[in-house]
């Protein structure tokens, strides 16, 4: 199964294995047939579903085997609109489903996931994360059904969204609750990167220019290229990561490029057609190279932790810049209450750390903010008095203070309120 790691970084382990590619199931890489959980077995069940998607598409996964472990993963991409539907029942006394689900969308997506739990002592928990591209539009629901025989259930279905400024988002997520479950969730976090955060955060580590592997039967390989090349340029633009590569393929339309490569310290330069590749009517253009993973040392995680908090602190001023010209709702925004949810969800000493710096960014940028009642309010002011060379009326310093004071403290008490009502 080393191939589902290698190209989609789907990490596998003993298992019973259920393969779905491009939204058809693949018999060649499962262990058993789809998607009737009626037989009990003593490794868990893997069920996989990769690839690129187009139009509608439908996964049912019925569980009626008891005392089963089932886990679903999820890595799909749409570049043409499409419709995917999981439609999860279990009925399996004591079986459980985990499901991590991740959507990248280029173009129009529908996903609905439904959860049945029609058993004593069923969990579904579904984790479902969407990378909204540029101009895309999806929506996402999901929808938790918890029978009048289905005490002590787990049910948690969970959203959350990277997504570009120009991308749009619905999240509807519906409960039906019969009986007493030991917990049942709904969630959704929205963040609005910039195109480099997100290319950094859907590229799997750090990466150099210097190709690894040259990949058999693609232009790569007819061309002549070789493991230890550096790819410098396309069409004139710098390739120093996989994140450079990676966004100057995505723009290809099939027509010549130019590609400059160093080997040996020499230049040499090529005018090529990139490879073709057509899946479910999606057309993509490939090199055919994998690159080598950059050193894992500390210079080089200064370097990405650098670039990452320079973007996500710009981005923080252009989602406020969104918010002030309507794109992003005020109810989106989340206060203290809603931190201290999730500081308590994180998962490890590693994603409190990075959420508590997210946070002390946030915080940090906020502050300098040219609001009066902030410090970016105080500078603010001193530059006025120091291009008019003379300070500026106390009182009405005082009265701007009090203005921008109130308005915080509404703000605050709106987003709380907000808060308050997402948990109960």
């Amino acid at each position: 199964m080393s191939y589902l790691w290698n190209k989609f970084n789907i990490k596998t382990f003993p298992a019973e294995t259920i393969v779905y590619c491009d939204g058809e199931y693949n018999p060649e890489l499962s262990t058993i047939r789809p998607c009737d959980i009626s037989k009990n077995y003593d490794l868990p069940i893997h069920i996989i579903y990769i690839g690129k998607i187009a139009g509608e598409k439908t996964l049912d996964i019925d569980i009626t085997a008891k005392n089963q472990k089932l886990f679903l993963s999820v890595d799909i991409e749409n570049k043409l609109p499409a419709f995917l539907n999981i439609f999860i029942k279990n009925t399996g006394e004591n079986s459980e489903i985990r499901s991590h689900i991740l959507l990248t969308n280029y173009s129009d997506l529908v996903f609905k996931c439904n959860a049945e739990h029609l058993a004593e002592n069923t969990g579904v928990l579904v984790q479902t994360k969407i990378i909204g591209m540029e101009n895309s539009n999806s929506q996402l629901s999901g929808v938790a059904i918890i029978d009048k025989n289905a005490n002590n259930s787990i049910s948690d279905i969970k959203f959350s969204g990277l997504l570009d400024k120009t991308a749009r988002v619905k999240f509807v997520p519906k409960q039906k609750i019969q009986s007493v479950p030991i917990s049942a969730e709904h969630s959704a976090y929205i963040f609005h990167g910039t195109a480099g955060q997100i290319d950094y955060l859907r590229s799997a580590g750090l990466s150099g220019n210097e190709v690894d592997s040259v990949l058999d039967g693609y232009m790569a390989q007819e061309i002549g290229l070789q493991n230890g090349d550096k790819i410098i340029e396309i069409d004139n633009k710098k390739i120093n990561n996989k994140m450079d590569l990676n966004k100057i393929l995505e723009k290809l339309d099939g027509s010549e490029i130019e590609l400059k490569i160093e080997r040996n310290d020499e230049e040499l330069l090529y005018k090529v057609i990139p490879t073709e590749k057509t899946e479910n009517e999606i057309t993509a253009y490939y090199l055919g190279v994998t690159l080598k993973q950059a050193e894992d040392n500390l210079l080089n995680r200064c370097a990405y932790g650098g670039m990452e908090t320079s973007e996500f602190a710009f981005s923080i001023i252009d989602n406020l810049k969104q918010l002030f010209i309507g794109n992003i709702s005020i109810n989106q925004m989340t206060g203290p209450v809603g931190i201290s949810k999730a500081v308590a969800k994180t998962n490890g000493i590693k994603e409190f750390v990075y959420l508590l710096a997210l946070i002390s960014l946030s915080l940090g940028v906020t502050n300098l903010l040219p609001i009066p009642a902030l410090d970016g309010g105080k500078i603010l002011i001193l530059l006025v008095e120091a291009i008019r060379r003379k300070p500026i009326n106390e009182k009405l310093e005082m009265n701007l203070q009090l203005i921008g004071f109130s308005l915080l403290i509404i703000l605050a008490i709106v987003v709380t309120y907000n808060d308050i009502v997402r948990i109960f």
